[in-house]
């Protein structure tokens, strides 16, 4: 049965593991994403920043 379905197997394993990694990924990126949001509000003053908000 697998032998003929190798792809969908394939699929089936590497999903799990794309989805984890993600899920491990997504909070770094939005940590960045505040902490450098937050960079721009101290540097500029924060009306432009506050303006885009």
């Amino acid at each position: 049965m697998t032998l003929r379905h190798t792809w969908e197997v394939a699929i089936t394993i590497v999903s799990p593991f794309v989805a984890a990694t993600l899920q491990l990924l997504i909070p770094h990126s939005l940590r960045r994403a505040i902490d450098q949001a937050q960079g721009v509000m101290v540097a500029g003053g924060g009306t432009a920043a506050e303006q885009a908000l």
